[in-house]
């Protein structure tokens, strides 16, 4: 998957001394359509982030120095980790790809702001069900990631609320995560709708 919008903000003049300075903005590569091109190439859409449905914009801020580098990136939202560190990573790949700002003629470092939208194409969501998502938390429950296998067991429950191993799964998430009332509250609503060995989950574990 690519991003689809690359948003650039930054200062188009500078005022000082009551004179005002003539200012160029730095500009990536030589063409209007060199950054779409670098973006379309090289970004990665984060596989957790593509399975659990997480899109957004990172906003970034760095340097660009004089000759055209990069450094002192930083992420100012938290939209998630996988996506932080792919903006991040196309951020220093960029470097040296840049033409500098100038001030009256003189190349300037300048602090440059930088929004990496990822946004999912429709095919992504299109195709998930509550066996994708319940499909997934099993994967996630093997590697002992209780969290995102909750996440997935809770999606798959979205769409099918009477899922009995969605529901005992995510029970048992609960339990491993040491929230026994959530567990016990999955345990009830098997026992709710009518399941036979519904009582004797609700002894064994909520008794």
């Amino acid at each position: 998957m690519r991003t689809l919008l690359i948003l650039l903000f930054f200062c188009s003049c500078l005022i000082a001394s009551g004179q005002e300075k003539r200012f160029k903005n730095p500009y990536f590569g030589e063409h209007d359509y060199d950054m779409y091109n670098f973006m379309h190439e090289n970004i990665k859409y984060p596989v957790i982030a593509r399975e659990n449905g997480i899109g957004g914009v990172v906003v970034t801020t760095f340097i660009i120095d004089t000759s055209g580098n990069v450094d002192s990136i930083m992420v100012l939202n938290n939209i998630d980790p996988s996506l932080n560190k792919e903006a991040i990573r196309i951020i220093k790949l960029s470097s040296g790809l840049w033409k500098p700002a100038k001030i009256n003629d003189s190349l300037v470092r300048i602090k440059f702001r930088w929004d990496i939208t990822f946004k999912l194409e429709a095919e992504d969501v299109e195709f998930r069900n509550a066996t994708y998502f319940y499909n997934l938390g099993v994967k996630y429950a093997g590697l002992n990631d209780y969290q995102k296998a909750l996440y997935n067991f809770e999606q798959a429950l979205i769409i099918n609320t009477e899922d009995i191993d969605a529901l005992y799964n995510a029970a048992m998430m609960k339990f491993k995560m040491s929230d026994r009332n959530g567990a016990c509250e999955y345990l009830r609503k098997i026992k709710e709708l009518n399941k036979p060995d519904a009582d004797d989950l609700m002894l064994k574990y909520c008794k």
